[in-house]
């Protein structure tokens, strides 16, 4: 049953000061807590040690935040409240004004802008909201003082805070109470993610310096080459092949700023043509920024109260930011995505290199699809060739554990055509453990599955290339893509030279292999608005997003399913670490996610029991949301974050990659293999290894 939205008049909106924040104390001190609402009688302000107790009680009805998280965790570190807060978050106590705020930006409900809560105390027509930083940073002298040591400016602008934060929900229950709008629900269930994401944020991560240091040296010498590829024409469909400096990045170095703009414009209108052909690019790009989506638009910079008036009037421009080339469909942007973060990784190594000394937190977001961003520094997408993720290190007497979800896309678009299309093909497909690539190079290469099967077996080399020819399409195509960007993509990513029949080839390829991909866009067709782009609902929710491309919407319909189902996950396994202290996680900590991947921070001796218990988790909680197909999950346990990590199984217990040799200490991937000294399958424990 769906819990109604609280009314404006029965909701409390709350509020804490805090210490300040620093490295490695990201989850400081509660100073005092604020109140307005019936529950409080009027706008308090509660000192500490009462602010305890009366948190706890406040917890027992329906209380509104501003970024509840980063109070809940603060809260959760200091003041032994877990099962109070759990509870009261899975009763769906416990809202965000910063959650409802970025749902109905999703939901067409409302205009990008910034997400504070001075920001939208105005937006909402409440007026300014005075943030004195004098007076904002300086509450960490207050711990355990009583009221009476509080100054007049102290009382008011904690109490501000708390009645800005319940005016600004009067504002936006509209949004919770017409039909189409915003859901309680998922305010509540968004709100959960982003508190075991906070939690991961305050425990952090460390790095190796050493390893930072060689890998600078090394990024200056990658970059050059990088950039030699991000110099190949990357045309508009329009545009001749003759086209003066068709490239993305320039000969002298410099991106190409415009054509980078123009591309994604292009991608995001899709599957509309960029307006204005044949003229110069640039008026074609500004012809473009008022029929693309707000969300890949520059917002206004905010400026201090008493600045100048601006020399130049400001206008939005097209973001080319990693996240927006990267979720724009467009593989050249997408492969030009990664020469961009070789080119800032350079920048901000320095940011990485401070987690030597204290741990390293990132900021986590929220994007349209609800999957998950992460910046300052960025955590999430970090590649697999630069050599960064090898940089992060675990705390002393610990490992990383990872899991994650394998073939989660495929599973979420098989659930969909069983929810939306009525088609059970792909979910038997996929429960059965059979192979997408394999099946769609079936399809290319004539012959059945179970014939690909022992093909692919017998590494026959013309199966082996028309398998390689599928992975494109089968990353590309269910977001929508077609045959020319597929063309683009195969030759970008793999080096496969197609021609067009090839590439319209192939792309049938996967539409006959996969009918409920085809299915799936022709759902999505019919999802159209008058003005050409698309209303899809986000599955597994009540979240329904407008304004959006016809690719985007075609990806909303497994990858934002996948986040449902990860921020469920992960809120089970933060559940579960801080109420189940018979359980193995009681003593680990999560410190990454990766959109469908887990990694924790677990002391070598528990590594066996923390392991199968989130392989457990992994496979179970799933099923809460996506009933009909299968996921599970086979944990790696690494002594450094590598995608080059293996499995490593020894004695039926799950060991730490990679094993030591007992002599020469020489790293071995696989048990069994003699070691160079000569020394056949005899390795140090996992805390003779790495217990230093």
């Amino acid at each position: 049953m769906t819990t109604p939205a609280p009314t404006p008049e029965a909701i409390t909106g709350a509020d804490t000061e805090t210490e300040r924040f620093a490295p490695g104390y990201m989850a400081p001190r509660p100073v005092c807590l604020s109140l307005d609402g019936p529950a409080a009688g009027g706008a308090l302000l509660i000192p500490t040690p009462e602010a305890r107790e009366v948190f706890l009680h406040a917890l027992h009805a329906p209380t509104i935040w501003h970024n509840a998280p980063y109070d809940l965790c603060c809260a959760l570190a200091w003041w032994g409240c877990s099962r109070a807060v759990v509870g009261a978050l899975e009763s769906d106590l416990i809202g965000d004004t910063w959650v409802i705020q970025r749902l109905a930006i999703i939901g067409g409900l409302a205009k990008w802008t910034d997400l504070s809560l001075d920001v939208l105390h105005a937006y909402h027509g409440l007026g300014e909201l005075p943030k004195d930083p004098e007076v904002r940073l300086n509450y960490g002298a207050l711990l355990d003082r009583p009221l009476e040591d509080y100054t007049s400016a102290q009382i008011a602008y904690a109490r501000d805070d708390a009645t800005a934060v319940r005016k600004l929900y009067g504002r936006q229950h509209k949004w919770l109470t017409r039909e189409g709008g915003i859901a309680w629900s998922d305010v509540c269930a968004l709100t959960r993610k982003r508190v075991w994401l906070e939690a991961c944020r305050c425990w952090g991560l460390r790095t190796d310096g050493a390893k930072l240091a060689d890998l600078q040296r090394a990024v200056e010498k990658h970059i050059g080459t990088l950039r030699a590829q991000a110099q190949v024409p990357a045309l508009l469909e329009d545009e001749p092949d003759n086209t003066p400096d068709p490239s993305l990045v320039r000969a002298c170095g410099t991106g190409n700023k415009i054509r980078q703009q123009a591309l994604v414009a292009a991608a995001y209108l899709a599957p509309r043509p960029l307006p204005l052909p044949g003229r110069p690019l640039k008026e074609r790009v500004a012809a473009a920024v008022p029929l693309v989506p707000p969300s890949i638009l520059t917002t206004k910079p905010r400026q201090a109260k008493d600045a100048s008036p601006r020399k130049k009037h400001w206008h939005p421009s097209i973001k080319t930011t990693r996240s927006v080339l990267e979720e724009s469909g467009d593989e050249r942007l997408v492969a030009f995505a990664e020469y961009g973060s070789w080119s800032s990784l350079e920048s901000t190594l320095p940011h990485y290199a401070a987690g030597a000394t204290a741990p390293i937190s990132t900021h986590w977001g929220v994007a349209d699809s609800t999957r998950t961003t992460s910046s300052n520094p960025q955590v999430q997408n970090l590649g697999t060739d630069n050599g960064i993720r090898e940089c992060f290190v675990p705390r002393r007497g610990h490992c990383f554990v990872s899991v994650d979800h394998g073939g989660l896309e495929n599973a979420t678009l098989a659930q969909f055509g069983i929810w939306y299309l009525r088609d059970r093909s792909f979910a038997d497909f996929v429960n059965a453990g059979k192979d997408l690539h394999t099946l769609v190079a079936s399809r290319i290469f004539g012959c059945t599955y179970a014939e690909g099967v022992e093909l692919k077996e017998r590494k026959h080399p013309g199966f082996s290339l028309a398998r390689d020819a599928a992975k494109p399409i089968d990353f590309g195509a269910p977001g929508g893509a077609g045959w020319r960007r597929l063309k683009i993509s195969a030759k970008q990513l793999q080096g496969l030279d197609w021609t067009e029949q090839q590439a319209k080839t192939y792309r049938q390829a996967w539409a006959d292999a996969v009918p409920v991909g085809a299915k799936m866009h022709d759902w999505v067709g019919h999802c159209e608005q008058t003005d050409g782009r698309f209303t899809v609902p986000i599955p597994g929710t009540s979240i329904i997003r407008r304004n959006v491309t016809f690719c985007s919407a075609c990806n909303n319909s497994f990858q934002s399913l996948g986040a449902v189902i990860e921020g469920v996950v992960g809120w089970e396994m933060f559940k579960e670490r801080l109420l189940c202290l018979d359980s193995p996680l009681a003593r680990c900590a999560m410190v990454n996610y990766v959109h469908d991947e887990f990694i924790f921070e677990v002391p070598l001796d528990i590594v066996d029991a923390s392991a199968k218990r989130l392989e457990t988790l992994m496979h179970a909680i799933p099923r809460r949301v996506m009933p009909d197909v299968i996921l599970s999950s086979k944990a790696e346990a690494m002594s450094y974050w590598s995608k080059s990590a293996r499995r490593i199984v020894l004695n039926d217990k799950l060991r730490v990659w990679p094993l030591l040799c007992a002599r020469c200490k020489a790293p071995h991937d696989t048990p069994g293999k003699v070691c160079a000294c000569g020394i056949n399958g005899e390795y140090l424990s996992d805390v003779e290894a790495y217990g230093y």
